[in-house]
């Protein structure tokens, strides 16, 4: 049985991860990530804030993937402040059987 993870992503943290990619080859996040991050689901919440968020499907791997990528980028100095509110949202992200 495979098993997701739903990300839900505030706007302007979705914006933020998609238009950084500062690290070319093995420090990049890998396309097949980037791509579900990319094609995030825009929904109009109205709870428990009301605003736009981007619902991103995942793997459990590639979960797994975004995280290391966001772990790391985190310290560098040119990341979005974003990534570390991503990186606790996916953290506390619902699996999904």
């Amino acid at each position: 049985m495979a098993r997701e993870v739903t990300l839900h992503l505030p706007e302007a943290v979705w914006t933020s991860l998609v238009e950084f990619e500062p690290f070319p080859g093995a420090l990049a996040l890998a396309p097949p990530v980037r791509q579900r991050l990319r094609g995030g689901r825009q929904v109009r919440q109205t709870q428990p804030t009301p605003g736009v968020v981007r619902v991103v499907v995942l793997t459990i791997e590639e979960a797994h993937t975004l995280e290391m990528w966001l772990t790391m980028i985190g310290g560098h100095p040119n990341a979005p402040r974003a990534s570390v509110t991503a990186l606790a949202l996916l953290r506390d992200a619902r699996v999904i059987e």
